[in-house]
């Protein structure tokens, strides 16, 4: 029985790896796409930055007074990018001139600018941002020069709170209140604010559900493929011929999938984690923690109840495709079909990584957690919280909906059905 097997699986996965749709498609083109997408994605990361920290800018200095000279100053001396002053030239012909020479900026500095502000008035600058392309980079590109007012405006009521309250610190005088966020996790009290605490677990369980659903979509994708390859070269017949119990078959075929969805989803993973390190990786905000520093650590039970609900999600999703897979004609249509059940995952996928399934209302709750699959997703969630009781439903709701298609699977293979059922597409296509 064992040597039978070992034999029928090296068979299917010889078979899947020479198929060039499954080795290209699945393996390689992953990788291929995630290397274009992460260099498209820093070459227009690094643009967008270079455009903030040295944008080309037309400073129109109607003012020339005092706290003018002061802005342009400052944005010539921390610019990397070019600036031109001008003094005696009009809104639109500075317009102009910033589109002809490809300035990125037009500061209007209007006249009595010092004065207003001298005498406590607010003052104006006028900022035009030239929008060419529409583009990130241009969206930023006033940035700096927002950031020297802004400085300036602080500044400016230092000083004031200075020479009207010399006793006070400005900071104090400007913000009288200050406040310390906690948070309760697990019940227990820890200095970070809920905020953090969702940043952290967001930056670092953001991979779990993807994760899990690439490789429950890779593995259904090799099923399916397996058993249309043999419908499409018309060898299931003869492998149902062989002196072999249909089950031993129906397993290789399991494990065979299951194997090259792990090194499918390998390659995908290390091609997304370094495209998602490369968007990242540009000025984004970075927080130093991570899960077990504020308490989420999954224990050996949560570990534990965690791999078997994944195991039996992973069996029936399995066994769904193989069932949907026999009513195909060829690859294409085994792909065509197994992809409804795609459903089945992004949707408690998106719901898993952005909330609880629990807060949503009970009209929503019913029919997520119809859905089999819903447990998957929330399952890492659920061990790092220790609700146990939630792993322990799940995975008696999994497990019989395991059996109930692996029973009706096995009846299925035993029959002669396997080879007659079909769905033609090209009735439909026509």
């Amino acid at each position: 029985m064992h040597s039978i097997l070992m034999v029928i699986l090296k068979k299917e996965v010889k078979e899947m790896l020479r198929d060039p749709k499954i080795l290209i498609g699945m393996i390689i083109a992953p990788v291929l796409l995630m290397g274009v997408m992460s260099g498209v994605m820093n070459f227009v990361m690094s643009s967008a930055k270079e455009a903030v920290l040295n944008p080309n800018v037309i400073i129109v200095d109607y003012d020339n007074s005092l706290l003018s000279n002061i802005v342009t100053s400052s944005l010539t001396s921390s610019s990397g990018g070019r600036v031109m002053v001008i003094g005696n030239l009009s809104v639109s012909k500075a317009i102009d001139l910033a589109l002809s020479k490809d300035f990125s900026t037009v500061m209007v500095i209007p006249r009595g600018f010092g004065y207003n502000v001298s005498i406590g008035r607010r003052a104006i600058v006028e900022l035009y941002t030239v929008m060419k392309s529409l583009s990130i980079s241009e969206s930023g590109a006033s940035s700096m020069p927002s950031s020297i007012i802004e400085f300036l405006n602080s500044e400016i009521v230092r000083e004031r709170i200075r020479e009207v309250a010399p006793n006070i610190d400005p900071e104090v005088f400007l913000k009288p209140i200050s406040r310390v966020e906690y948070s309760v996790v697990k019940g227990k009290v820890i200095n970070v604010s809920p905020q953090i605490v969702f940043s952290v677990v967001m930056s670092q369980s953001i991979f779990v559900p993807i994760t899990i659903m690439i490789i429950f979509i890779t593995a259904m994708q090799f099923a399916s493929t397996s058993i249309a390859l043999e419908k499409e070269y018309k060898t299931l017949e003869t492998l149902l011929t062989l002196p072999v119990s249909r089950f031993t078959i129906l397993l290789a075929k399991l494990m065979s999938s299951v194997m090259l969805a792990v090194l499918g989803s390998i390659s995908f993973m290390f091609a997304y984690t370094y495209y998602y390190t490369s968007v990242t990786s540009f000025g984004f905000p970075t927080i130093n923690l991570s899960l077990s520093d504020i308490g989420l650590t999954m224990t050996p039970i949560g570990l534990l109840l965690t791999g078997l609900t994944l195991f039996l999600s992973m069996v029936s999703s399995l066994v769904l495709a193989l069932l949907i897979a026999v009513f195909a004609e060829d690859v294409r249509s085994a792909q065509t079909l197994v992809g409804y059940l795609y459903f089945l995952m992004i949707v408690p996928m998106m719901v898993s990584m952005f909330t609880d399934v629990n807060s949503l209302p009970i009209s929503l709750q019913i029919p997520l957690y119809l859905i089999p699959y819903t447990y998957t997703l929330a399952s890492p969630r659920a061990a790092l919280l220790e609700n146990y009781s939630f792993l322990i439903i799940g995975i008696v709701y999994m497990a019989i909906f395991s059996m109930a298609v692996l029973y009706i699977a096995s009846k299925f293979f035993k029959s002669e059905k396997v080879l007659t059922a079909k769905i033609s597409f090209r009735r439909f296509r026509r």
